[in-house]
């Protein structure tokens, strides 16, 4: 380990093995380094390995995390490291092209470590330099990595944040360090062993041009970023970043995970909570919603259920498609026209009316004036979506239009964050672009998102 080594160690000095040839390292570099080692994805071992494990057990067989996809187009023992969703960690700009549900946020982090301590010549300022290795990284991502790494070394953050934040169910804001410090010194790929990035000259020989690009490139590197880390502007601009993190960021951040570990378990004392009646558009709607549940909500399909939190078996929920008829003419129906043609009326019905109106309630977007009806409906019952964004994209819409129906308290539907009411409150948001999932909620709920997916006919 680095802190083993000595600068100045005089020739045939009497050492006892084992000892510290400089001062081991502080506490605040051991939580440092514990909080990185965090951040990496862990090896799952082979099914030989399970199946031993599982027979003696005598130990675990890996992390106590669930294992949500493995990196099995890589070669050799790769194949074995753990993909981890990374959406809470990219540019927020990027909004629905992070959702987890989008296959570039799966990442592999096979490698965040302290590499090396070293001083600033220019200020004789302890620096340490921290290494990642992985199958590649979302725009931020390091430096949010690092950002968090720091608030969970001071006590800002709990230890097991980047399990919490990697999950796929779950939307955190995450901490984002300060740019400048960032550069990439090597690509490695199946098919060769490295490229190296950096050349000193076109005529340079291949031997001269790894030394220049492993050695004095870096160097060069390091020096020219401890050059402008040093000018007043930036020292006041982090020196700023931190004193936000402290007071600002990380306490907005830890209650959002409270929120997280609080999902579902919403006190159910109704008391003094007043819930205000249907208005009379939706009556017949939600008595043939009310009338389904009772009899046996429909199962959900694989793919919708990749996206809806897994609730207690002892209580139902789930999700189908209806279309209109009016709308798309089709030799198929989906099974819920078949079975429930007073509810394909209904809710059609209820858009129609909808259209009419003046509708003001828009995620982040101009609301449409006359909104074009839809060719399809989802009709959701106790259903908590995570995060996601919708597949294909509309056509003759650019915004999906969802309400909310029954008796419940809470379930509001967060858009790229920012959480909207909608019992009864028609919301239009763009379900193919912005990433949007469900609040926490007690009672009865149902929701109804009308839409156009682009092979519609």
């Amino acid at each position: 380990r680095w802190w083993l080594f000595s600068e100045n160690k005089d020739v045939g000095e009497a050492e006892h093995p084992g000892t510290f040839q400089s001062q081991p390292p502080s506490t605040s570099l051991k939580m440092l380094s514990k909080a990185l080692k965090s951040a990496e994805s862990i090896t799952v071992p082979n099914r030989r390995v399970r199946k031993r494990l599982l027979q003696s057990r005598s130990d675990k067989i890996m992390s106590d995390r669930k294992i949500e996809k493995i990196a099995t187009r890589r070669l050799g023992t790769l194949s074995n490291k753990e993909r981890r969703a990374w959406h809470n960690f990219a540019d927020p700009a990027l909004q629905g092209d992070a959702s987890p549900n989008q296959e570039p946020v799966w990442k592999v982090v096979d490698r965040a470590r302290l590499s090396q301590i070293i001083k600033n010549p220019l200020s004789n300022e302890v620096v340490a330099v921290i290494e990642f290795r992985g199958d590649g990284f979302m725009p931020q991502q390091i430096r949010r990595i690092v950002g968090v790494a720091i608030a969970i070394t001071n006590g800002l953050l709990p230890s097991n944040f980047f399990e919490v934040a990697t999950k796929p169910q779950n939307a955190l804001a995450t901490i984002l360090a300060p740019g400048g410090r960032l550069y990439l010194s090597g690509a490695k790929y199946h098919f060769d062993q490295s490229n190296e990035l950096f050349y000193s000259s076109e005529n340079t020989s291949k031997r001269d041009v790894q030394e220049f690009s492993v050695k004095e490139t870096e160097i060069w590197l390091q020096n020219h970023i401890f050059l402008e880390t040093l000018k007043a502007k930036i020292v006041h601009s982090e020196g700023k970043w931190l004193k936000e993190m402290n007071e600002i960021i990380a306490p907005r951040v830890c209650s959002e995970m409270l929120l997280i570990d609080q999902h579902l378990q919403v006190a159910d004392n109704k008391e003094g909570i007043l819930l205000s009646t249907a208005p009379d558009e939706y009556a017949s709607a939600l008595t043939q919603l009310q009338n389904i549940a009772l009899s046996g909500w429909p199962k959900t399909s694989i793919a919708r259920s990749k996206v809806i939190r897994h609730k207690d078996a002892c209580e139902e929920f789930g999700s189908f498609t209806i279309i209109n008829p009016e709308m798309l003419q089709s030799s198929t129906v989906p099974l819920g026209n078949d079975l429930f043609p007073d509810l394909v009326q209904s809710v059609f019905d209820l858009e129609k009316h909808l259209s009419t109106q003046s509708l003001n309630n828009c995620a982040g977007k101009n609301c449409v004036a006359d909104r074009k009806l839809s060719t399809h409906c989802a009709v959701n019952f106790n259903a908590s979506f995570t995060p996601h964004v919708d597949s294909g994209t509309g056509l003759g819409q650019s915004l999906s239009l969802i309400v909310g129906l029954g008796d419940y308290h809470g379930g509001d539907i967060f858009v790229e964050g920012i959480a909207y009411p909608i019992r009864y409150q028609p919301l239009e948001f763009d379900g193919w672009k912005q990433r949007h999932w469900t609040g926490a909620y007690t009672g009865e709920r149902f929701s109804l998102v009308w839409f156009s997916p682009a092979n519609s006919k």
